[in-house]
C-alpha cells in the first residue's frame, strides 16, 4: 500500500521508530551518519525552535489555528490551550465529515 497511517500518540511514544518507519515506507535508506540529523530535525524541540517553518495558516480554506500554535506543547488534548477555538474546531470537524466519510477513520483522526 502507498498510505502509512501514524497517530500523533504513536510518534510521541516512539519518535525514532516512527521516523524510521516513515523512511522505510517512502523507500529512503539513510546512512547511519545521516540518522542523527534526521532525528534532530524531526524532533519536537527542533520544530518548536523553528515553528515558522511549520505554520499552515495559508494551506487550509479556513483558519486552522492561531499563528504560533502549530508546534505547541507536544502533548495530546492541549489544542484549546494553544489557540484552537471551539469555532475553529467545529469547522475542522465539519470538513472532516466531508473529506473522511468513514466514521471509524474520523474517530481515529480526533483521538
Amino acid at each position: 500500500p502507498n498510505v502509512l497511517f501514524l497517530h500523533f500518540s504513536e510518534m510521541k511514544a516512539d519518535h525514532e521508530g516512527s521516523v524510521r518507519k516513515i523512511a522505510k515506507h517512502c523507500g529512503f535508506e539513510p546512512t547511519e551518519e545521516q540518522w542523527p540529523k534526521i532525528l534532530e530535525y524531526t524532533s519536537f524541540a527542533w520544530m518548536k525552535e523553528n515553528q515558522a517553518k511549520f505554520e499552515v495558516g495559508t494551506l487550509m480554506p479556513f483558519p486552522f489555528i492561531l499563528p504560533g500554535g502549530m508546534v505547541r506543547k507536544g502533548a495530546q488534548g492541549k489544542a484549546a490551550e494553544d489557540g484552537m477555538s471551539p469555532e475553529i474546531q467545529a469547522v475542522i470537524k465539519d470538513w472532516a465529515e466531508k473529506m473522511v466519510p468513514d466514521e471509524a477513520a474520523r474517530k481515529w483522526l480526533f483521538e
